[in-house]
């Protein structure tokens, strides 16, 4: 092995004792893996970077098969090396896809409750839409009661006049 496999070997050592120390597992990287690709869809749009890791963790986990059965001519560069001790930090600091899965969804299980905002308004009297008073009667209504009872009276008093 040459000094950049080397290194990369080291830290790949470092970041699959974490996966398998984090998901109770033997295999680390390759279960981290598993559970990406187990991972529902709605859980995989919660992180931005969810494809992007995939992909370099599968590579990383190929890189490292290559250079322990290789032929010692492996194709690992410093981006590998770059990538994996980005990678340990970023489950350190809990900005790992699962990190990340597991703040929104904890931020979304503590977020109050929106409240529905009250609003006074004037009773309504549905059949027409026409505005209520306080005892339900239509306003309309109590305009034609009280010319009702003008007429009423009108009458009464027209009565009266003409048989005196």
């Amino acid at each position: 092995m040459n000094k950049i496999e080397i290194i990369f070997f080291e830290n790949y050592k470092k970041l699959d004792n974490l996966c398998k120390d984090i998901l109770n597992s033997n295999q680390g990287v390759s279960d981290y893996i598993n559970e990406m690709n187990n991972t529902p869809l709605g859980k995989r749009m919660l992180v931005q970077t969810w494809e992007d890791d995939f992909k370099n963790l599968k590579h990383i986990r190929w890189v490292r098969n290559d250079i322990a059965h290789g032929n010692g001519e492996s194709e690992c560069e410093q981006d590998d090396i770059d990538f994996v001790i980005n990678f340990y930090q970023r489950i350190m600091n809990q900005t790992d896809p699962f990190g990340i899965i597991h703040k929104k969804e904890s931020i979304k299980n503590v977020a109050p409750k929106k409240t529905v905002r009250q609003v006074n308004r004037e009773p309504v009297n549905t059949l027409y839409n026409y505005p209520t008073d306080q005892n339900g009667d239509s306003k309309d209504s109590s305009v034609l009661k009280w010319v009702f009872a003008i007429i009423i009276a009108g009458v009464f008093f027209c009565v009266y006049i003409f048989t005196n």
